[in-house]
This record gives C-alpha cells, sequence and structure tokens, in this order.
C-alpha cells in the first residue's frame, strides 16, 4: 500500500513535553463494583518517563477499569494513585467523546481560533485526511472516520503520556499502520490495552496482565499472551483456520473441544496453585530479609525461590493458555 499521503512527520517539531522521573505509581490499588467481586486488589506499579507497557487479559478481567483508574477518569475503591507533575496525558479509550457536527474536521482540530499549527497540519496529512478530507463536515464522516478523528484529537494535544484502549478494534488498517510508525519516533510513555499481537510486539516493550483479581509483570512479555489467545494475532481474513501448532487435537487430527464448564475448573484449580506459590514466595521472602539466617540457609532459600518463580512462571502460561481457550467458548 502506498504511503505517499502520510509523509513521516518530524517529532521534534511535535513538541511532546518533556517527562520528569516521576511518571505515574499506583500503590495498593484496587478496584470492585458496587456488590461485585474486586477486579483486582493490591496492585503497586511504577511508571517511568519511556516505558512501553502491553497490558493483556480475558475480557471482563478490568484492563480497560485500569486504564480508566490510569486516567483519573475512575477512582480506585482501595489504594492511591500519584501522578508526576510534568505528565500530559491523553487518553484514546473506546467510549468514544461527543464530536460537534456542525463544525469541519479542520476547524474541530484547529480549536477556538479556527488556525492549524504546522504539527496539526501534518498530523491531519499523516492520518489521511487530505486537504478535500479536512473541509468535510463531522456529521458526514463514517464511524471508521470519526474514531481516526477522535485519535488524532488525542495526538494533536500532544501528550508525554499516552493511554490506548483496544486500538486496533475500531481503526483500519491503514490508521494502524500509521498509529505504529508514529509511536515508533515519538518519545513519550505509552500504556496500551490490546488482543493484537502484531501491535503489542511493535509499540511495547514490556507486558503486564490482569489475572485472577491480580496486576502483574506477565512473564515471556505480551507474546506469551499472543502466542496463547487465537484472537490476539492481526488477520485480514477473519474465516481462516487457525494455524497455531498449541491448538489440542484428537488423535483424528481434530481440535479436541473442551467443556466451559471445564475450563472453569481447570482455571479455578491453576489460580489456587498460583496463589499458593505466591504464599510461599512471600514466606520465603521473610526469610531471606532475615538477618540471622545463615549462608547455608540462604542458599537453600534462593533455591527454593528459584524454583518456587519457575512454577510460577509455569502455572501463569497455562492460565493464559485455559483463559484464551475460555473464551472461544
Amino acid at each position: 500500500i502506498s504511503t505517499a499521503r502520510a509523509d513521516p512527520l518530524g517529532l521534534d517539531s511535535f513538541g511532546t513535553p518533556r517527562l520528569g522521573d516521576k511518571v505515574i505509581d499506583l500503590t495498593g490499588v484496587g478496584f470492585a463494583f458496587p456488590g461485585a467481586d474486586p477486579l483486582f486488589v493490591d496492585t503497586d506499579l511504577s511508571i517511568g518517563p519511556g516505558d512501553r507497557i502491553g497490558v493483556v487479559g480475558p475480557n471482563g478481567a478490568g484492563k480497560s477499569t485500569l486504564l480508566d483508574i490510569i486516567s483519573g477518569h475512575r477512582q480506585p475503591t482501595e489504594g492511591s494513585l500519584a501522578t508526576g507533575s510534568t505528565v500530559v496525558l491523553g487518553y484514546f479509550d473506546q467510549a468514544g467523546r461527543d464530536l460537534d457536527p456542525t463544525l469541519r474536521v479542520r476547524e474541530l482540530i484547529a480549536g477556538p481560533d479556527g488556525q492549524l499549527t504546522t504539527t496539526q497540519q501534518q498530523l491531519l496529512e499523516r492520518f489521511w485526511f487530505d486537504r478535500d478530507a479536512q473541509q468535510a463536515f463531522v456529521s458526514t464522516l463514517s464511524g471508521g472516520e470519526r474514531r481516526r478523528l477522535e485519535l488524532l484529537l488525542v495526538l494533536a494535544s500532544q501528550p508525554n503520556v499516552l493511554l490506548l484502549d483496544e486500538p486496533t478494534n475500531d481503526l483500519d488498517l491503514d490508521t494502524l499502520r500509521s498509529l505504529e510508525s508514529f509511536l515508533d519516533e515519538w518519545s513519550g510513555t505509552l500504556i496500551a490495552v490490546s488482543h493484537d499481537r502484531v501491535f503489542l510486539e511493535r509499540a511495547t516493550d514490556v507486558a503486564i496482565a490482569v489475572i485472577g483479581g491480580e496486576v502483574r509483570r506477565l512473564a515471556g512479555g505480551a507474546t506469551v499472551w499472543a502466542e496463547a489467545s487465537p484472537v490476539s494475532a492481526r488477520s485480514t481474513d477473519q474465516n481462516q483456520p487457525s494455524t497455531n501448532s498449541g491448538d489440542r487435537r484428537s488423535p483424528e487430527g481434530n481440535p479436541k473441544q473442551r467443556s466451559p464448564s471445564t475450563l472453569r475448573r481447570l482455571v479455578a484449580e491453576v489460580e489456587k496453585q498460583m496463589r499458593q506459590l505466591e504464599e510461599r514466595r512471600r514466606g520465603a521472602e521473610v526469610l531471606l530479609a532475615d538477618v540471622d539466617t545463615g549462608h547455608d540457609t540462604l542458599g537453600k532459600l534462593g533455591r527454593e525461590m528459584a524454583a518456587i518463580q519457575a512454577d510460577l512462571d509455569s502455572a501463569e502460561e497455562q492460565w493464559l493458555e485455559l483463559s484464551a481457550e475460555l473464551e472461544q467458548r
């Protein structure tokens, strides 16, 4: 596909405000809707300048809620959130925003003074609003064009911390490629929720997962989740059969189907195992911190900690695979 319409934007002229050392810190954060079990509890998360974080997990686990809390749009039901004084936050959520249908695209981007800056003009062209498209009234835009314009409004605010909630759900492939290219050059902090393997691998460096009521760093990064989840890969043909080598198959070669009740039971068993391993790890950490612990005991505890962590990583990967399979039932 030709990209001649999307001239590269020199992001030195973009003017991304410089971030200080403190960006966003979550301490003991948890959230529960009234009358419901907590989505997650006791979350400690420190987000620094230049971090590129992918957020993964099953549907309904609380990923969007976590972004809402980080953005300040929703208050945690426990714990605290601290945001650095230099943070300029942009949030592209799934809810969308109200756009004045009587305005033209260029008027909406330009703001009250009606004059586009050089950066705004470059962004418009980079995200497929050429000179003619800029004259279109908002009321005439398609759903996909509106979402593209909403994204552009977020980027035009020149944030240094960008939150993206499932951006690949509503953006066409050309716009998504433009966004990926933009993020390649952009120097800010990114936190993105996505099921799209290609996007996560290109745009993020580390991953956290909302798993079983917890928010934790994901061993192996977003790729582990992507490989476990058959809906995570970007595809131009949604009807193509999966070629995932991880499919469980019967001796006849057909996928072996497990019932939702069986999968839920297996998920619960793995979650119980993970909780037990976490308790063992915390106990070992307490002993390691004891100044009176002897040298031989320290060596033994170190080996035990390594074994516990290996078991945790294995259980976590199993949980991801089971959860991904359950989502398909």
